[in-house]
């Protein structure tokens, strides 16, 4: 591969002396389509001082809550299914922690 660039779109744009890209022919010059959905936080925020979070969601799709001290090392919360196009999460371990970061990924088959 010799470049890649970031179209205004946020399309991915690759070049290089390929014939191919991901079984499908192209030569030298390819789009990477990516998964389009991003997943959002809709809400956030500590209810009787437990921290809880909904973001967006795929039905049928497997999400992780995580949490973190110091953005480097992650603890798997709470593993779910969504069964609509939201999901709430809560971390009842948040009372007594002084700085914490949160992140919900999608977990890939």
């Amino acid at each position: 591969m010799y470049a890649i660039v970031v179209t205004p779109e946020n399309k991915i744009v690759i070049g290089g002396s390929f014939t191919e890209v991901n079984g499908q022919p192209r030569i030298g010059v390819a789009r990477l389509n990516g998964d389009e959905y991003e997943i959002r936080i809709v809400s956030f925020g500590f209810t009787q001082g437990i921290w809880q979070q909904r973001n967006t969601t795929l039905p049928g799709r497997t999400y992780v809550f995580e949490a973190s001290a110091d953005l480097n090392n992650w603890t798997a919360l709470r593993t779910n299914v969504a069964g609509g196009y939201s999901l709430e999460f809560m971390d009842s371990t948040s009372p007594g922690q002084m700085h914490r970061f949160y992140r919900v990924r999608q977990v890939w088959p």
